[in-house]
Parts: C-alpha cells; sequence; structure tokens
C-alpha cells in the first residue's frame, strides 16, 4: 500500500507534535519543578517563621535552597 500525500502530513504532523512534547518536557519541566520547590519551601518557611521566630524560618529557608534541592 502507498501512503497517500494525506496520511504522510498526517504522519509529519504526529513526529513533530511528539518531538515539540518532548522538547518542551526538557526545557520547561525543570523550570516548573523548581517554582513549585521554591513556593513550598518559602510557605514552609514563612510557617516556620511563625511558630519558631522569623531568624528560625530565615536559616530554614537558606539552608534548604543551598542544601535540599
Amino acid at each position: 500500500m502507498i501512503p497517500t500525500r494525506r496520511n504522510r502530513a498526517g504522519a509529519w504532523l504526529l513526529v513533530i507534535a511528539v518531538l515539540g512534547a518532548a522538547t518542551l518536557l526538557v526545557w520547561f519541566l525543570p523550570a516548573v519543578a523548581a517554582l513549585i520547590f521554591l513556593a513550598l519551601l518559602t510557605f514552609v518557611a514563612v510557617v516556620t517563621a511563625r511558630t519558631e521566630g522569623f531568624w528560625r524560618g530565615l536559616k530554614l529557608f537558606i539552608k534548604e535552597v543551598l542544601f535540599g534541592w
């Protein structure tokens, strides 16, 4: 069976879509993960600062940013 022009175009569009999705995962997913990590870390630091004091929360935030990731 010889593929029609329409089938080849559809196959190329599918290949381009899969490669585009893989590229997005490689380039943007780490950035999204880093933003989520910082948001959660900031939340934990604020809760710690409210319960145990500002300096303890700041110390936790800096320690986790430097050594937690």
